[in-house]
Order: structure tokens, then C-alpha cells, then sequence
């Protein structure tokens, strides 16, 4: 029972998951009309799944017992973790607010070791300065191809605009699936209920039946109220987004997606002076950075305090 629990659990989280993760890839293509939400969707679920499943490794190790020790990751621990991040992640979804998936997750996981004191610190600083570190680099990168390339290749035919734009989204969520199932199956391998190639194969539709039934407001959030990229600079900021996460998969990091495309966004409105946000987008922008530091310290606050009770209860039964 409890493993059915467990599974069901990470179900709901993969849900919660590409309603959050579906609009940093698709929004530009969706609010320009280009591909309809169901499509959006069905493409988002193949190419996570072939992400997930070719790269996603290294970052399951980490989820799996890279932050804490081995022996505490059981099914007890999996459904608190995912208690966690579902409920975590289900409030930015509310807000309409895409959040970071990893973050949470790794938070949460952290918290449950916090009440052992079994936190592997080394790991969890270094993971630090890289959340740092690369959504500035995707400002950067954004802002020079935004300067020097986006003019030469701006005025491409419709036809070739529109193969480069749903090809380099299809890219990012093979990075998503590179990246951020592991956050789902990482748990599952760890507690020893699924091996992480079978859980991916579970899991990898709910992320495009989650993009469906949940990212309409993320979609409409993002691709409508906060940008008006033309296709082409939507592209590249697809490629921007999606190579620096596969970067992160390479070497074990869990990483957001939807901080690296926020950060590219900026940057290429930077280049472009302005081009690409809208006055409306300011406000959206705020709620975006309170929701991302907010929702993992919720996800850390509420995996501790359900570790306690559990504890207590399980002292108390004694």
C-alpha cells in the first residue's frame, strides 16, 4: 500500500512538474499561434521521455543519495519528499508562476536529512554557486546572440522560422528530460521501488498530461503577458536555455529550467533594448523571483516538520 502511495505520489509530482515545465518551452510558439496546447504537449512528453532516458543518469544518482545518506532514502522518506515538493510546487503553480523543480526537490530532500543530521554539505554548497552561476551565463549568452546574430538571421523565410523554433523547443525538453525527471525517479530508484529507466517510461507522459491539464495558465503567463519574442529570438533562446541545462545533466547538477530561460530573456531584451518584455511582464517578474526563492524553502520547511511528526508519532506509538 504504502508503495502504491509512493508511485502515486510521483505521479502527481510529474504532473505538477510539466505544468510548471511546459511554458519555458513552448510559450513563445503558443502565443504566437504557432502550435496548439495539445501538440505542445505531445511533443513535450516524446522528447522528455528520450531525454530522461538517454541522459538523465547522472542526476539520478545525485537524487538518489547524493545529498544524504543512502540508508535514510526509503518509502517513508520518498512520500515526505514528494509531499514536499508536490505541495510546493501545486502553490506556484496557483500563482501561475512556473518554479524550480530541482530546487525544490533538492531543498526537500535536504530538509528530510536535516532531521538526521545527515546532510552531505559538500555536495549541497557546490550546488550553490552553480544555481548562480549559470542563469547569469544564460543572460550573457542571450544578450550576445541577441546583439550580434539575431539581426543577420531575424528575416529568415516563414517556413525555415517555423522548423527552428519548434526544433529547438523539442531540444529543451529533451533537456527538461535530461534534467528534471531524474527529480521524480531519482526518488523512486532511491527508496528502492523502481529502477529509474522504468520509472522514466511511468512518468515521462504525466509530464505532457501535466503540461496540459495544469501549464494553460503558465502558458498564457509567460508566452502572452510577459514576452513578445518573434519566433526567431524565441529559438534561440530555446538553445541557450537547453544547451547550459544539458550541461548541467553532464555533470549531476540539478538545474531550473525556468530560472536559465527567465535570465536568457532578460538578456536578450537587454540587447535588443527593451525588445522582448512588457510593461505588464515587470510586475510577473517580482511575483517569478519571490515564488523561486520561496518555494524551496517552503519545500526544506515542510519536508523537516513532517520528518518531526512522523518521529514524534513513531515515538509516541514506542
Amino acid at each position: 500500500m504504502l508503495i502504491f502511495f509512493l508511485v502515486s505520489l510521483s505521479i502527481l509530482f510529474a504532473l505538477n512538474m510539466g505544468g510548471s515545465g511546459i511554458a519555458p518551452v513552448f510559450s513563445a510558439e503558443y502565443g504566437a499561434g504557432v502550435i496548439s496546447k495539445k501538440a505542445a504537449c505531445l511533443l513535450f512528453a516524446f522528447f522528455v521521455l528520450l531525454g530522461a532516458y538517454f541522459l538523465g543518469f547522472r542526476v539520478v544518482r545525485v537524487i538518489s543519495g547524493g545529498l544524504i545518506n543512502q540508508d535514510l532514502i526509503n518509502i517513508t522518506a520518498g512520500i515526505i519528499i514528494f509531499t514536499a515538493t508536490t505541495l510546493s510546487l501545486f502553490l506556484s503553480n496557483l500563482f501561475k508562476i512556473p518554479a524550480s523543480t530541482s530546487q525544490i526537490t533538492v531543498f526537500s530532500i535536504v530538509g528530510y536529512g536535516f532531521f538526521y543530521g545527515s546532510v552531505k554539505w559538500d555536495i549541497f554548497k557546490m550546488m550553490i554557486p552553480l544555481w548562480l552561476v549559470l542563469p547569469v551565463l544564460s543572460f550573457i549568452f542571450s544578450y550576445l546572440l541577441g546583439r550580434y546574430l539575431y539581426p543577420k538571421i531575424k528575416n529568415w523565410s516563414h517556413k525555415s522560422i517555423k522548423f527552428w523554433d519548434i526544433a529547438t523547443s523539442c531540444y529543451t525538453a529533451f533537456s527538461i528530460g535530461s534534467n528534471n525527471v531524474a527529480n521524480a525517479s531519482g526518488v523512486l530508484e532511491g527508496a528502492g521501488v523502481l529502477r529509474s529507466k522504468a520509472a522514466t517510461f511511468i512518468l515521462a507522459p504525466f509530464f505532457g498530461a501535466g503540461g496540459f491539464l495544469l501549464g494553460r495558465g503558465n502558458l498564457e503567463s509567460i508566452g502572452k503577458k510577459v514576452t513578445v519574442l518573434d519566433l526567431v529570438s524565441a529559438g534561440l533562446i530555446s538553445l541557450i536555455t537547453g544547451t547550459l541545462l544539458i550541461a548541467a545533466s553532464l555533470i549531476g547538477l540539478p538545474q531550473s529550467l525556468v530560472q536559465l530561460n527567465a535570465f536568457s530573456i532578460f538578456g536578450f531584451g537587454v540587447a535588443q533594448k527593451g525588445k522582448g518584455m512588457r510593461k505588464l511582464g515587470r510586475r510577473i517578474i517580482k511575483k517569478s523571483f519571490i515564488i523561486w526563492t520561496a518555494s524551496p524553502v517552503l519545500g526544506f520547511t515542510m519536508s523537516f516538520l513532517m520528518t518531526y511528526l512522523m518521529n514524534r508519532v513513531a515515538g509516541y506509538g514506542g
